[in-house]
C-alpha cells in the first residue's frame, strides 16, 4: 500500500512544477500541502504545471479546487495569465470535471493527458511555440 502523501517537484529550467498525489489522500490535506509547495517557488506564476493524480486513490472534492483556487490566486495575484496546467489521470471524472475546474482557474489553460510524459510534452511544445509567437491551444 502506498503512503499517502503530495509530491513537489522543481524544474527551473523548463519552468515546470510536478504535483503529485499519491496514495489515499484526501483535499483536506492536498489543499495546504500544494499551497505551501508553490509558496516556496520563486515566481511561481511563471512556471506551468503537472498535476499527477495516476497513483491518487483518495477524493478530491469540487471544494478543495475552489480552495485551492482561491489560495493559487492569493499567491499569485492573476500573473499566471497564459500558463498552462496539465492534469494527469486515468478517471474519467476528472475529464467529466474538467469543465467545472477551469473557471476557478481563469488565467490558465487546463487539458488532462494519460501520462506524465503527454503533458510534459504538451508544456515544453506550448513553451516553445510561445517563444516563436505561434498559439499552442
Amino acid at each position: 500500500m502506498l503512503r499517502p502523501r503530495v509530491g513537489f517537484a522543481v524544474d527551473p529550467t523548463d519552468l515546470i512544477v510536478t504535483v503529485r498525489y499519491i496514495g489515499a489522500i484526501g483535499g483536506d490535506h492536498i489543499v495546504p500541502a500544494v499551497l505551501k509547495g508553490f509558496a516556496a517557488v520563486e515566481r511561481a506564476w511563471d512556471y506551468d504545471c503537472i498535476f499527477d493524480l495516476s497513483r491518487h486513490d483518495g477524493l478530491v472534492e469540487i471544494r478543495d479546487n475552489d480552495a485551492l483556487a482561491r489560495g493559487w490566486l492569493n499567491l499569485t495575484g492573476g500573473r499566471d495569465a497564459g500558463r498552462r496546467t496539465a492534469v494527469v489521470s486515468n478517471d474519467p471524472l476528472i475529464d467529466a470535471r474538467l469543465p467545472l475546474i477551469q473557471p476557478m482557474f481563469p488565467f490558465r489553460t487546463l487539458m488532462t493527458f494519460a501520462s506524465v510524459e503527454a503533458a510534459r510534452g504538451w508544456l515544453l511544445a506550448s513553451r516553445t511555440e510561445e517563444a516563436r509567437g505561434v498559439s499552442a491551444a
